[in-house]
């Protein structure tokens, strides 16, 4: 049977059994890389008790997600979408010795006025017996995305060192995986791509190539530009397969349960999916 001469032809789908596992493999990617759990966790275990830990543990986790997300003041390209992370307007505060400690000292003086805010309502009312009016917290952006700031005034409130820390080492962990062509922004890049294209290794190279983030160089020889494209294709293949083994070993937790927009990292062209 003559097939129709108008009918799209469209990509076979990857088995389902490919699809499932390249989908876990995108969650915990996106957990790992982009939301930092083992950092948060490294930090929130060093609480003692539970309860707190545990609240830590989800405040820590509110404030990678509030950070890692999308800058939509940064749109652009042939799209219109947003380019950068929200991260990227806070990093300042984390460039050299001084930086860091005037960024501290705005939050701890954040803290104490709104807990003296707290102090005085609770007092008044107690005072005349009128109902407690919450006191409104006005918090400078410049510092922290709104939606972080509950979080962080807890933390901070509870363990300012620990938290201290904690925001340092994020803006590190930040600024490893951002870069193009650095292992973390490369992991993601295949988790992104492995639900169209599988594991293959050929197929994912082919895609950090087109967006930059593996460099083939310059060769006289064709023979010469596929030894080590050859090579390339190895050391990825070798990273595909121990993201697929983590990712196979990772508990629930580390899945990563919050959906973020991983579309702000280059893409590869649309052709390819």
């Amino acid at each position: 049977m003559k097939s129709h001469p108008n009918k799209i032809k469209t990509k076979p789908r990857q088995p389902k059994a490919i699809r499932e596992e390249a989908e876990r493999l995108h969650r915990y990617v996106v957990g790992s890389t982009e939301l930092a759990e083992k950092l948060t966790w490294r930090f929130a275990r060093q609480i003692g008790d539970p309860i707190a830990r545990g609240t830590a543990r989800m405040d820590f986790d509110r404030i990678v997600v509030s950070l890692a997300g999308v800058d939509p003041e940064t749109r652009g390209g042939p799209c219109n979408l947003p380019q950068k992370a929200m991260w990227h307007r806070y990093r300042h505060h984390f460039e050299g010795q001084e930086a860091p400690r005037k960024f501290f000292s705005s939050i701890d003086a954040a803290a104490k006025r709104y807990l003296s805010d707290i102090v005085y309502s609770f007092a008044s009312s107690a005072l005349d017996g009128s109902p407690v009016q919450v006191p409104i917290l006005l918090w400078d952006e410049t510092l922290s995305p709104g939606k972080a700031a509950p979080h962080l005034l807890r933390q901070w409130t509870r363990d300012c060192k620990l938290t201290g820390r904690f925001l340092v080492a994020l803006f590190d962990h930040f600024k490893r995986v951002d870069p193009k062509g650095s292992a973390g922004r490369r992991a993601i890049l295949i988790s992104q791509a492995a639900p169209a294209v599988g594991f293959k290794p050929a197929a994912h190279t082919k895609r950090l190539v087109a967006t930059g983030d593996i460099s083939l160089g310059k060769h006289e020889y064709p023979a010469d530009e596929k030894l080590v494209l050859e090579q390339v294709t190895a050391t990825v293949g070798r990273s595909i397969r121990r993201l697929r083994d983590e990712a196979k070993q990772a508990k629930p937790r580390q899945l990563g349960s919050v959906k973020l927009s991983s579309a702000r990292s280059a893409k590869p062209p649309k052709a390819d999916h």
